[in-house]
C-alpha cells in the first residue's frame, strides 16, 4: 500500500471490466427506452387507425397484440437491466470506499480493535468437514 501507482493499478482493474459492462448496459438501456417511446407512438397510431376505419379489426387485433406482447418483453429486460446496472454501480461504489479506506492505513504497523472492525464487516464460519483420512477442513470467509 506504500506505492500509490500500485493502489492505482488494483482499482484500474477491479474496476475496468465492469466499466465495460455498465456502459454496455448503459447503451441497452438507452435502447430499450426508445423502441419504448417508438412502441407508445405506433400504438397510438394505430388505434387512430383503427377509430378512423383504416384499418381492419383484424388487422387491429394483431398488430396491437404483437405491440403489447414486444412491450412486455422490453419492459422486463429494462428490469433486469436496471438491476444489473445497479449492482454494477454499488460494487463500484464499494471497491472505490474500500480503496479509500485502505489508504487511512498506510504505514500501518499494527492491527487493532478499531482497525478490524474498520476493515472487516463480516466473518463466515463453515462447518467443520471431516476427510475419510482424519482431517479437518473448514473455511472461513472474511468479507
Amino acid at each position: 500500500m506504500n506505492d500509490e501507482r500500485a493502489v492505482r493499478a488494483i482499482e484500474k482493474r477491479l474496476t475496468e471490466t465492469d466499466q465495460s459492462k455498465a456502459k454496455a448496459m448503459e447503451k441497452e438501456r438507452k435502447k430499450l427506452n426508445k423502441r419504448l417511446a417508438e412502441l407508445d407512438r405506433l400504438f397510438s397510431s394505430l388505434y387512430e387507425d383503427k377509430v378512423m376505419e383504416r384499418i381492419t379489426e383484424r388487422n387491429f387485433e394483431m398488430m396491437s397484440g404483437k405491440y403489447q406482447k414486444e412491450q412486455l418483453e422490453i419492459e422486463t429486460r429494462l428490469r433486469e437491466v436496471t438491476e444489473t446496472l445497479n449492482e454494477s454501480y454499488e460494487k463500484s461504489q464499494g471497491i472505490r470506499d474500500f480503496l479509500s479506506l485502505i489508504r487511512n492505513y498506510q504505514g500501518l504497523k499494527e492491527l487493532d480493535a478499531t482497525v478490524v472492525n474498520a476493515l472487516i464487516d463480516k466473518i463466515l464460519v463453515s462447518e467443520r468437514e471431516k476427510s475419510a483420512d482424519g482431517t479437518v477442513k473448514q473455511e472461513i470467509k472474511i468479507l
